[in-house]
């Protein structure tokens, strides 16, 4: 018998796995018009899921391409949904957006087997995360509609603040950090270093003023066995000041950043007062400065291969100087020390064909192509600067 029954598990996993990886095609979604969805949806019992989307929106064609595709959430959305894809533009997704308050791309709405909007997310998500964005559309405990009125019905218990923080920060609704303070400060510090809310901070408290980063900072012991996400959160929330700054473009506020950066971290102001000067000058119409800075903070104190290699990039594309372009060539390497990437090598080739270095160029290129193409990547950009390097015009 107990073969029988582990033979039976076997059978019905391999069933379900091969019914996904039948998902090529992606998600179906109808060809029809919102109320013909609404009256199959009606038939069959089954939620509505609507793909808001226009023409020019790079996060919608990114959805469609890398996400509606994907055989897990085709299987998952194929099986539980009536699939919908309206252009807010055009025909009757210009009515269709204005009345259910659509305002940014992409934009899933789901509906009850009745009609009624029940959950709703904002943006592009990776598959894992909208398959259980479609989860939480199915479950009553975490749809937005749903804990929005048991919050106004004045429910305030600790499993509804926190579902409704997720659920409208997953809407990219503002009021998201206000419902996610109301419960941190329902919890009490003495709560915020436990597993389940240390996640919802990190998610929802990226404010360097605010008396939960003012808590966790000072407590580092505490947030200890969290390495190494403490130490990126930490980052975050800081480079968010600082960014927040640079784009103000007030001394007043770059010089209250520091004052606040040196409080925290006086060890490493240093670090971060070079850090809070890239920012600014970098943001700003600082040409002297814009240099000076980056070339404190990136030789220094940057470990960041994303931000090095932005930076790098973007020296490559100005066109600057002979000193400044040798000098992003060094963060571009420093980048591809820290991880490579075809990103990072495709910058490097590009410097050092700029430099007049073909051969290290080429074979940088060649080793761009082959890292992007094994990851599934668009290398058409490095395969014309091959063919540029290989094949120079006469």
């Amino acid at each position: 018998m107990r073969t029988k029954v582990i033979l039976s598990a076997t059978l019905l996993i391999w069933s379900n796995l091969v019914a996904i990886l039948a998902q090529t095609d992606g998600i179906r979604f109808e060809a029809a018009s919102f109320e013909a969805a609404l009256a199959k949806a009606q038939a069959t019992n089954k939620y509505i899921f609507v793909d808001v989307y226009t023409e020019w929106c790079a996060p919608c064609k990114k959805l469609e391409k890398e996400v509606f595709t994907h055989p897990e959430v085709a299987y998952f959305f194929n099986q539980n949904f009536i699939n919908l894809k309206i252009n807010a533009e055009k025909g009757e997704g210009v009515e269709f957006s204005s009345v259910f308050d659509v305002n940014a791309y992409p934009c899933a709405l789901f509906f009850s087997p009745d009609g009624k909007l029940v959950h709703r997310t904002v943006g592009y998500f990776e598959p894992q995360a909208f398959i259980e964005n479609g989860k939480n559309a199915l479950n009553t405990d975490r749809q937005i509609v749903t804990l929005n009125q048991k919050y106004e019905n004045g429910d305030r218990s600790e499993q509804v603040l926190r579902n409704y923080a997720y659920a409208l920060l997953a809407a990219g609704d503002i009021k998201a950090s206000a419902i996610a303070r109301e419960l941190l400060q329902q919890l009490t510090p003495a709560k915020w270093h436990q597993p389940e809310n240390w996640e919802f901070i990190q998610k929802m408290e990226l404010d360097v003023n605010s008396p939960v980063f003012d808590y966790v900072a000072k407590n580092p012991q505490l947030f200890a066995p969290y390495e190494p996400e403490y130490s990126a959160y930490i980052h975050l929330v800081t480079g968010r000041a600082m960014f927040m700054a640079g784009r103000s473009q007030k001394v007043e506020r770059l010089r209250l950043v520091k004052q606040v950066l040196k409080y925290y971290f006086p060890q490493d102001s240093a670090k971060y007062m070079a850090r809070a000067d890239f920012y600014f000058y970098t943001m700003g119409n600082h040409d002297e400065k814009k240099y000076a800075a980056a070339v404190r903070y990136l030789d220094n104190y940057c470990d960041d291969w994303q931000e090095l290699n932005e930076m790098a990039w973007n020296y490559y594309e100005q066109e600057e100087t002979q000193l400044q372009l040798q000098k992003a060539l060094q963060w571009a390497e420093k980048s591809v020390q820290l991880h490579k990437t075809y990103q990072n090598l495709d910058t490097k080739a590009h410097l050092l064909y700029t430099l007049g270095q073909n051969e290290a160029a080429a074979a940088t290129a060649r080793e761009a192509i082959t890292l992007g193409e094994s990851a599934k990547m668009d290398v058409s950009m490095t395969r014309k600067l091959l063919l540029k390097i290989t094949q120079p015009k006469k």
